[in-house]
């Protein structure tokens, strides 16, 4: 037994023995796909190997890899015999160009400083000098009234030029300490949120003589996410929607990404990828039983164990099953889902590791569009432009706000939901003053008579548009009729301008068509009878 553990102890010697050649590689960015929650990072190093046995280790890597995403492959005549992950708490990340730059401009305003705090100091010398040499001549010599003169004239002016320099650099030096300090405060900041230790993976490989070799690394970190949204531009109701798609990227993987090739994607590799299992549902009467805190706790330590993920720990396979180095070694196989789509990033972008939010642009579609007015003059006197968008299916959209320009001016945002029950979509563009709506009450429809034991309370509004554009617009006008829900409450129509009225609801509801210049006056009368003793709010 003690043999056996000793072989068991002496295990992890012998394979650091039989790694005859170390070899650290630094390696460097090619590409990112950015999903919703997550990145996939893929990075390339260019080495030579030697003949037989090498372990090969790329460094500075992020701190959160997940080790079960790792995927290495290489081109050469080698073999990859296995690989795995292993944290470096003495090696920091590489400091980001902002931080670098931070740095550098908290030195350049030290020397300043130092340079201002030197001068300060030679003018308070030059001021002690001439207060200790004030005194002219000696006790018993006098001094004449030139020599005074002149003397007091030379004293007086260079001490004033001593004193608004003195000022002049406080304040200098005041103003640098402050400006340091703000600096200071801005790299604590990044220096707080950058990832301390690093990551480093450890590639097993064979090569049968020295050969050149290209390491293609692959993983995902969780320091990166991106949300959609979109700007809908219309230029004129004559034209076409303009839709601009957009990616919301942030990212604090402790590296830059400067120009690289990158890829949108809207998958989300965090989500369960496991179709739900079905259980038959057994319906029994309920037995409370006694607690047993002894047994609750190991249920809970056992199903904690089963549920914990395995960390992967990949050992050399037999020579029969190695995969060649134009071969992928994965440590876990990824499924492709038909239901997303990637966005392949043409431009160039710089996305710093802070945590700052840079939009980029994944694509820009033309929407054919028809444009309708709504108003409701009751709850609002302006009317509202309405496009209602065709062939946006193909455009893959999430839910995500809607940022809405319409004539080159910001009109607000909304939001697309991702639900549509049809193939048009309605974007609101804001209110338009082209369209002059009035609401007003028609006098001899203002009155109230009380007929029997009833009171009739008759209301009418007279409904003025005007279109001042120079193209023809559609219009949709609202109104409303009030419901009755006692039967003692009768309302009657007397002019509704042949409008479309709904029943259930009360919606009085016109649709026309205006021309450039042209005006449209609607009568709106009813009445409403109910018990003389009763009052009713009607307005």
């Amino acid at each position: 037994m003690k043999t056996t553990s000793l072989i068991l102890l002496m295990l992890p010697f012998i394979t650091t023995l039989a790694q005859r050649n170390v070899i650290t590689i630094s390696s460097q960015l090619k590409e990112v796909t950015v999903f919703l929650s997550g990145v996939q990072v893929e990075r390339q190093a260019n080495i030579t190997l030697p003949e037989g046995n090498c372990l090969v280790v790329a460094t500075g890597l992020p701190a959160d890899i997940l080790p079960q995403t790792i995927q290495v492959s290489g081109k050469g005549d080698f073999t990859i015999l296995s690989v795995t992950k292993t944290s470096n708490f003495l090696v920091e990340q590489p400091k980001t160009k902002e931080i670098l730059a931070l740095e550098d401009s908290i030195q350049r305003l030290k020397d300043m400083l130092a340079e201002k705090n030197n001068q300060l100091y030679v003018y308070n010398q030059e001021e002690a000098f001439l207060m200790t040499n004030k005194e002219l001549g000696g006790q018993q010599n006098g001094v004449n009234v030139a020599a005074l003169k002149e003397a007091t004239d030379y004293f007086r002016n260079r001490l004033m030029d001593i004193k608004n320099r003195q000022l002049s650099i406080s304040k200098q030096v005041s103003e640098l300490q402050k400006r340091i300090a703000r600096f200071e405060s801005q790299l604590n900041e990044k220096n707080s949120k950058k990832s301390n230790p690093t990551s480093e993976i450890l590639i097993s490989v064979w090569a049968s003589k020295s050969t050149p070799a290209v390491f293609n690394i692959k993983y995902i970190s969780s320091l990166a996410s991106w949300y959609p949204s979109y700007d809908v531009k219309v230029k004129d109701i004559n034209q076409p929607v303009q839709l601009v798609y957009k990616a919301n990227i942030q990212q604090r993987t402790g590296e830059d990404w400067n120009g690289i090739k990158m890829t949108i994607s809207t998958a989300n590799p965090f989500e369960v990828a496991t179709k739900p299992v079905f259980k038959p549902w057994y319906l029994s009467y309920y037995q409370p039983t006694a607690y047993n805190y002894e047994r609750d706790m190991y249920r809970k330590s056992k199903s904690n164990i089963d549920q914990a993920p395995m960390l992967t720990k990949t050992e050399a396979s037999p020579a029969d099953d190695l995969p060649m180095a134009n071969r992928s070694y994965e440590l876990i196989q990824q499924q492709t889902n038909l239901t997303t789509v990637e966005f392949v990033i043409s431009k160039p972008y710089d996305i710093l590791s802070n945590g700052q939010t840079v939009a980029v642009e994944m694509s820009a579609s033309e929407l054919a569009a028809q444009y309708e007015y709504f108003a409701y003059p009751k709850a609002n006197l302006s009317a509202f432009l309405l496009a209602k968008v065709t062939g946006w299916e193909s455009l893959n959209m999430l839910p995500g706000e809607m940022f809405l320009f319409f004539e080159n001016t910001f009109v607000g945002k909304s939001e697309y939901t991702g639900v549509a029950v049809s193939d048009t979509l309605d974007f609101s563009l804001g209110q338009d003053k082209g369209i002059s709506i009035k609401r007003e009450k028609i006098k001899e429809f203002s009155s109230r008579k009380i007929i029997g034991l009833n009171q009739h309370q008759s209301i009418g509004f007279k409904i003025s548009v005007r279109n001042n554009k120079n193209i023809p617009v559609v219009l949709n006008l609202f109104e409303q009729l009030p419901i009755s829900t006692n039967k003692d409450i009768e309302i009657e129509r007397i002019e509704m301008s042949n409008a479309q009225i709904n029943d259930a609801n009360g919606l009085v509801y016109w649709k026309f068509q205006l021309k450039p210049g042209e005006s449209r006056e609607l009568k709106f009368v009813y009445t409403v009878k109910y018990p003389k003793d009763k009052t009713i709010i009607l307005e």
